[in-house]
């Protein structure tokens, strides 16, 4: 019979690792500088906590022992919002796992502090997509990390609301400002929000919408990588439809400052009684789990006069510590990055998979209606890895302000002044 794994952690218990769990979150290896250790113990931290996510790990891992006898291997995960935090922790005390999911902000750091590994001898790139190549973190010749799914970020449609009100569904700004007044007349505030990723999300599609539609995105890019300050029209664009929304009553300030990511939002959208949210796609199978039938969509955001846009984010992203352990965390590297382990992450789970001619939209009908944006490249990048600023953490900050109630002006001021420092490195 299979072994099944908690969502917090693989414990000795299910996977017959070596390692003790004590508290929710932690996993406590046997000492791994022990002479009388006969094995090596790598340990695997990252943010997948869904049951069919831990079960394809599961599988990963208990398949990689059965190879490598000699290899012991504990995961321990943790949901994003508190994931990232906790990540930041252990690489201040130097004590990244050997294996970790990271971000885009968190790789500048990694990588300027020669804390990763070369896993370009490990990974099968050829049957990664082009879009999986264009977000690994490769520099002179190494690779430093490689994304194992790709989510995307877009509006959630309730379908028996809005046909009920005979409206539907909104393919540009003037459908969707049309159909949240429509709601906000009826005493309804349309559109749910989180206050992890829904705003900046947002920003980012309008910010770059005509970046990713340039001729020539790397040297847009490259033009933003040496002149921070030049994101500064778009970005305020993107913060000007934040309180375009705020004002217009399209969503609750006070609820959105205190709705959790993965929790908070879907519970408020489950309840059948609003017919918008924002988030990214990997809610999907949380939202099934405990809605009551809602049929829903996730739509590319309708926020553009001349239509919408998709917003794309590679997701789980592997990177291997440089130490004692590399050679062995390197090999588990390459286990969860072949072709069949990868193909099931994605499989069903609200991600589009990394994969070439694979979208993985077939167990998946709710991403269906953004499809055809993720396919056709008409998306923007979020986090976007050849983008060398820490742009997440600036419009977290900006994010925060603007929950917390600060003018639209403060906002922007703070985000120049951040952007301008990068000038100044």
């Amino acid at each position: 019979m299979k072994r099944k794994i908690s969502a917090i952690a693989v414990c000795a218990a299910t996977l017959s690792f070596l390692c003790a769990c004590t508290g929710k979150n932690t996993i406590i290896l046997p000492d791994r500088n022990d002479p009388s250790s006969k094995s090596d113990s790598v340990s695997f931290f990252g943010h997948r906590t869904d049951s069919a996510s831990l079960n394809v790990i599961e599988d990963a891992l208990q398949s990689f022992m059965s190879e490598n006898a000699n290899v012991n291997v504990s995961y321990e995960s943790a949901s994003e919002t508190s994931y990232f935090s906790a990540l930041d922790k252990r690489f201040a005390t130097r004590n990244l796992d050997d294996v970790f999911m990271t971000d885009r902000d968190r790789l500048l750091s990694f990588m300027n502090s020669s804390a990763l590994a070369d896993i370009s001898s490990d990974v099968n790139l050829n049957y990664f997509s082009d879009f999986a190549l264009s977000q690994s973190a490769l520099a002179d010749g190494a690779l430093y990390a490689v994304p194992t799914a790709v989510s995307t970020h877009g509006l959630y449609v309730n379908y028996g609301i809005l046909q009920n009100s005979g409206i539907s569904v909104p393919k540009n700004l003037s459908d969707f400002a049309a159909a949240c007044d429509y709601f906000k007349d009826q005493g309804v505030t349309p559109v749910i929000v989180n206050n992890y990723s829904s705003l900046r999300t947002l920003i980012y599609a309008i910010a770059f919408d005509k970046t990713y539609k340039s001729a020539d995105v790397s040297a847009e890019i490259s033009k933003f990588n040496a002149e921070a300050t030049l994101m500064c029209d778009g970005l305020n664009d993107g913060i000007d439809f934040i309180y375009r929304m705020i004002g217009s009553g399209w969503i609750d300030l006070e609820e959105a400052k205190n709705c959790e990511c993965f929790s908070g939002d879907i519970q408020l959208f489950s309840k059948n009684g609003r017919p918008f949210m924002i988030t990214g796609s990997y809610a999907v199978t949380s939202l099934k789990r405990i809605s009551d039938g809602i049929s829903f969509g996730i739509y590319p955001y309708p926020v553009l006069e001349t239509g919408s846009v998709l917003v794309a984010q590679a997701d789980a992203i592997l990177s291997v510590k440089d130490g004692e352990r590399a050679d062995s965390a390197k090999k588990l590297v390459n286990k969860l990055t072949q072709y069949s382990v990868l193909s099931q992450m994605s499989e069903g789970q609200g991600y589009f998979s990394v994969l070439k001619e694979q979208t993985q939209i077939q167990a998946d009908a709710a991403l269906v209606p953004s499809a055809s944006h993720f396919t056709g490249g008409k998306f923007v990048v979020a986090s976007d890895v050849n983008l060398k600023i820490p742009l997440d953490s600036y419009l977290n900050e900006c994010t925060d302000m603007i929950l917390n109630g600060a003018k639209s002006q403060e906002v922007k001021a703070h985000l120049y002044s951040l952007l301008e420092k990068e000038g100044a490195k």
